[in-house]
């Protein structure tokens, strides 16, 4: 089992096909020695996993997606409606790239696990160690659409925009995840990094930042944890510093003045913040800056 974080993945894929008919594919359970990916254009899939020695069947509606890794059982069967649907074989990193031909999954009974391509273990990314099923992700329909079109005209480097298309799609499927498919929540969200993009630079808070937005402050933290992974404050503090590096890099600003535009109460607590995150004050850090660029 390979550890890995998300940030280090660099798919390949191997199979892209369409599939416009119901889904007699394989007839029983199947296991895959690759990944696969399962993207719904219309029509209805039903999919079969096998969970505590029995068979669950889920209908898997238009624009539902199925993320299904290697060495896991899966059965798909006849859905509703003219189904058509996407189907990606791939690895999550290149090193069996130069196996290039599709690899057929085995009927479960007949499966052999050492002939596996990889198996990954994401640390920061768990939803993508198992069987992940997202519905609603009409937003990745184009690309899948782009896939779809490097794969038929394969000009030249079709295989790395193959790849940023897959990884464009498994981070999705993680932020997703791990973040949720409330689509008013993440409308909150929205609204708060947009009250702090235009406001870092007033002595604003959590609890004027609610207030402006009619929430509790408690409930904007824990919505900005989930999908930032930062509380409010820290979030509200990294943009203030960004805005400051920038001052810092592109200005000739003294550092009272650059402290001020960025939204911090004084200079000497934008100092100690600054030397506690680089390492060094904003003067050295300016010298440096300008050091290199000669």
């Amino acid at each position: 089992m390979r550890e890995a974080r998300l940030c280090e993945i660099t798919p390949f894929l191997r199979y892209f096909h369409t599939i416009q008919t119901d889904p007699h594919f394989y007839g029983g359970m199947v296991t895959p020695y690759d990944h696969r990916l399962f993207f719904v254009r219309s029509g209805t899939l039903k999919l079969r996993l096998e969970k505590d020695g029995a068979i669950t069947e889920t209908p898997i509606s238009p624009s539902g997606l199925v993320f299904i890794p290697s060495g896991t059982s899966y059965g798909l069967g006849e859905g509703e409606g003219e189904l058509d649907m996407v189907a990606v074989n791939f690895d999550l990193f290149w090193e069996h790239s130069h196996v290039e031909r599709p690899i057929s999954p085995d009927r479960s009974e007949l499966f052999c696990a050492e002939r596996v391509i990889e198996r990954v273990a994401f640390s920061d990314a768990s939803a993508l160690n198992g069987v992940l099923i997202l519905d609603r992700q009409r937003e990745l329909m184009e690309v899948f659409r782009r896939m779809e079109e490097e794969t038929e005209r394969q000009e030249a480097y079709f295989r790395e925009s193959q790849s940023t298309c897959l990884r464009q799609i498994l981070l999705h499927l993680a932020r997703t995840s791990a973040c949720g498919n409330d689509a008013g929540s993440r409308r909150t969200v929205d609204r708060v990094i947009a009250l702090i993009r235009e406001e870092y630079d007033r002595p604003i808070d959590n609890a004027e930042i609610a207030a402006r937005l009619n929430y509790h402050p408690n409930y904007l933290n824990r919505l900005m944890q989930k999908h930032t992974h930062c509380t409010l404050h820290q979030y509200l503090l990294n943009y203030r510093f960004d805005r400051a590096l920038s001052l810092l890099m592109l200005t000739d600003l003294p550092l009272s003045e650059v402290a001020a535009r960025a939204g911090f109460a004084d200079v000497s607590h934008f100092s100690k913040l600054f030397r506690r995150r680089m390492g060094q004050s904003p003067g050295k850090f300016r010298i440096d800056q300008r050091e290199l660029k000669k």
